[in-house]
């Protein structure tokens, strides 16, 4: 069920049935005139009403998600609790998309005292990739600029250099719930909700294995028999039966999310340590503390924690990706608006002010606090059991639902949701990107209901039995490919031909002589590839899960491209220690770059040797001597990147296959594969090597 409502919340919460609503989840105004908004500047927020009339509709036990401004949502937090809720924590949203509102107090002087301050540049704020994209053109001083550039002025008084406000960098999200009578698992069982989704909320996708631990009823059964009922000691009691402790995946939820791309991640996570998590052996507890006393050495009552990982600390967090077409998706028929910063007009003022110019954007979402969709779904699935009718009285462009909509998809839920917006554009507004939401969930289950069982399990021994498993095939990847089914490959692992610059490396008789047979090796792979097989790469794969060894050149091309795909990746480098010491005036060649590419959900396996993001060793001089191959990868280093992120019989593709080092890799590591290679003699070196392996 979606029910969106054009109206006045107040008034529309009180038609809503009492104790009715499983959960609110809503972005309120912040109270700070945002961009000149009077929706934003009405006090709603602060007012006790607005909340008893949500703490009316909620069910004893459900949880209310509020977001907040960082200079005002202490009054919003008061106006929640002083409307009945109890405060239970605050979730601290930190983000890299923030812009600065603060004014240049030396230029305001310079301009009140009609002194000229001087200008020292030209900047440019925002682009294509970043959350404010500064799109359109405006006029200044007669010239026809760039709407995200800006004049660096410096002021001609002791105040340059001084504003009055930071970068936002955070927003902080209220979490409250509605008080209940007697306990909370009595509530949990009468109403349905009370409780926090752990498990569908980790942070992360490697498998932490639950071991076994003794069973505790047990052991607590047989002190009562010895008259020890007020502790457990396992001192007096022997071979007590163990108990299986279940797998979880990904580390506990916290309450810190982040947002962040490519391009904010240093300013998000940069000042996050490195950090290395090991396994340790934990010690159950008696209830004084002590550690349970196994003098007959009868049970092992030590288990294991830890994640045996390292990396940015980041890691312990949930990220929330932004999409930049997550807010204009679905609204193709809506025409694109010039928003002002002043947030008053659509026209810029005639004395353009330094952050109305810079902040000047084009959108058809013209909302000024759009969250990202994933953020939210991660904040619904916190506290909405499934079956959950889910409320947002402030709807805005409908976040919040499409979030709904989206995790009815892809977690199997059957959530309901009731939005309530005021204002008549956007409720517009979220009533087509929700509708737009809504038709692929409809495309989505047309699509399963067209097979039937019978279908869908011949679809799938055709796909088997068609690909050329652990077999090279001497042709053209770009043609093959193509016969490929969908999701049909697990991982490709591939080597491409390398985009390589052309120019000499020196005068001297060395110089000349590495450059020559660098040349003559190189000849029929230095001109890289047509970038239009990614488009088959990511059809093909069941997730996006590829490596990609490259030049530094097309370093940025193939990035962009995964990017689009919101895949997160890894740069890994092998690093040679013979290199070709062609050095006039270039660096060594001492390293060579492997891209990889996962899309959320391909499970890492866990293994400390196969975590490396670099690996160390000579020139393969005697496999390409050996193999005839230019460009031979180490092959241990393939096996450790295939082991990590595939599992037994999975198969791997490797469309440039050259001397056939994926698949060779593959089948040691107990995967299958698939090879295309389209030099015959290269083919040929690639069958002798498996059939030598095997």
């Amino acid at each position: 069920m979606i029910n969106l409502i054009n109206g006045d919340c107040l008034a529309e919460l009180d038609k809503l049935e009492e104790n009715s609503i499983d959960c609110i989840v809503t972005d309120p105004p912040y109270e700070l005139n945002f961009m000149g908004k009077g929706w934003d500047n009405a006090g709603i927020s602060f007012q006790k009403e607005t909340w008893t009339k949500c703490l009316k509709v909620l069910k004893p036990g459900g949880h209310l998600l509020a977001f907040g401004g960082s200079r005002t949502f202490h009054r919003i937090a008061c106006a929640i609790e002083d409307g009945g809720f109890e405060i239970r924590d605050t979730i601290m949203w930190l983000y890299g998309s923030g812009f600065p509102k603060s004014m240049n107090i030396g230029l305001a002087i310079d301009k009140k005292n009609g002194v000229e301050s001087e200008v020292v540049g030209v900047g440019k704020s925002g682009s294509a990739d970043t959350h404010t994209r500064c799109m359109n053109s405006i006029t200044q001083n007669g010239t026809d600029v760039f709407g995200g550039e800006y004049e660096i002025k410096v002021a001609k008084n002791k105040w340059n250099g001084w504003g009055t406000a930071l970068k936002p960098a955070f927003e902080p999200i209220i979490v409250a719930r509605k008080p209940f009578k007697g306990s909370l698992i009595d509530n949990i069982e009468k109403y349905g909700v009370g409780g926090i989704n752990i498990d569908e909320c980790r942070v992360g996708t490697d498998t932490i294995k639950g071991g076994t631990m003794p069973d505790l009823s047990y052991v607590g059964e047989e002190q009562k028999k010895l008259g020890n009922g007020h502790k457990m000691s396992f001192g007096q009691v022997s071979n007590a039966p163990r108990i299986e402790c279940e797998d979880h995946i990904g580390r506990f939820p916290a309450n810190l999310i982040l947002t962040y791309d490519q391009m904010t991640f240093d300013e998000v996570c940069g000042g996050f340590p490195n950090t290395k998590s090991q396994k340790t052996n934990s010690k159950l507890l008696d209830i004084r503390g002590n550690n349970y006393n196994n003098a007959n050495k009868n049970l092992d009552i030590a288990y294991e924690r830890g994640y045996n990982d390292e990396g940015n600390a980041s890691r312990y967090f949930y990220c929330a990706k932004a999409s930049k077409k997550d807010r204009d998706e679905g609204l193709d028929n809506f025409e694109d608006k010039t928003k002002i910063f002043n947030g008053k007009s659509n026209t810029s003022s005639k004395n353009i002010k330094d952050v109305e110019q810079r902040f000047t954007t084009i959108a058809k979402n013209i909302h000024p606090t759009v969250k990202p969709t994933e953020l939210m779904q991660y904040l619904v699935r916190l506290v909405a059991p499934n079956n959950a009718i889910i409320l947002d009285p402030f709807m805005g462009s409908g976040t919040t639902g499409k979030a709904i909509i989206y995790e009815n998809i892809e977690k199997d839920k059957n959530y309901s949701f009731i939005g309530i917006e005021k204002e008549t554009q956007y409720y517009e507004i979220a009533k087509a990107r929700i509708e737009y939401a809504r038709n692929k969930m409809n495309n989505n289950i047309n699509q399963i209901l067209q097979q039937d069982e019978n279908e869908i399990k011949k679809n799938i021994i055709d796909i088997q039995e068609n690909l050329p498993i652990n077999q090279i095939i001497c042709g053209n990847s770009y043609e093959l490919i193509k016969k490929m089914p969908d999701n049909s490959i697990d991982c490709i692992y591939t080597d491409i031909p390398y985009l390589i610059a052309h120019g000499g490396s020196g005068s001297s008789p060395l110089s000349l002589r590495i450059h020559r047979e660098f040349s003559q090796d190189l000849a029929d792979i230095k001109n890289g590839i047509d970038y239009a097989i990614l488009d088959d790469f990511c059809r093909i794969m069941k997730k996006i899960n590829c490596f990609i060894w490259c030049s530094k050149l097309q370093i940025p091309d193939i990035l962009n491209y995964f990017k689009e795909k919101n895949a997160n990746y890894e740069i890994l480098v092998w690093c040679k220690t013979n290199p070709t010491p062609a050095t006039n005036n270039v660096w060594l060649p001492d390293v060579e770059y492997c891209l990889y590419f996962r899309e959320k959900g391909v499970k890492l396996n866990n293994g400390y040797d196969l975590k490396h993001k670099y690996y160390v060793s000579g020139l393969n001089v005697k496999d390409k001597k050996e193999f005839n191959h230019p460009t031979v990868k180490p092959l241990e280093f393939c096996m450790k990147n295939i082991m990590h992120v595939t599992q037994e019989n999975d198969i791997i593709l490797d469309p440039f296959c050259g001397s056939g080092t994926t698949c060779v890799a593959a089948q040691q590591s107990g995967r299958r594969f698939i090879g295309i290679e389209i030099e015959e003699n290269y083919c040929n070196v690639a069958k002798k090597r498996l059939n030598l392996e095997n």
